[in-house]
Order: structure tokens, then sequence, then C-alpha cells
């Protein structure tokens, strides 16, 4: 669909599968624009990759990042230190 755009009907419900960082800032703003929102995640909790006791995630404790907190950081949800 190069070039054009797709318009979602009034009050449209969204499936937002997985729930990391992506799927959590797409239900916020789908949400906050009057959608009806279900995100599906396949762990017991929110996070993604940054879900860290996961046995599937790819992050390890102690593991460090070359990212700044302050750039990385949700507008509305402060990083913890």
């Amino acid at each position: 669909m190069s070039g054009s755009s797709m318009r979602l009907c009034d009050g449209a419900r969204i499936a937002v599968i997985g729930a990391g960082p992506a799927g959590l800032v797409l239900a916020k703003h789908a949400l906050e624009s009057g959608f009806e929102v279900h995100v599906f995640e396949a762990r017991d909790d929110l996070g993604g990759q940054w879900y860290t006791t996961s046995p599937r995630s790819g992050v390890w404790p102690g593991m460090r990042t070359n990212t700044s907190r302050w750039m990385t950081a949700f507008s509305d949800f402060a990083v913890p230190s």
C-alpha cells in the first residue's frame, strides 16, 4: 500500500500482540484515540525482552546496555534508578 493510508472506523477493536515497549505504546495511543484495545502477551507479565525474570528473556541479571535511561524512558512513566 505504498503511498496510501488506511483509516479505522470509529470504535474499531484493535488486537495488540505482545506487551513489550512497542506494544504498550501502541495500546496506550489506541486507547487514547477511543479504540477498544485487547493486548495479548505469551508471558505472565509485561515488558517483552525487558521482563528479566522470564526464561525467554534475552536480558540477564546485571546486564548493561548502551542506551540512555533518559532517551528511552516513557514520557509518562519514569525509568527506575
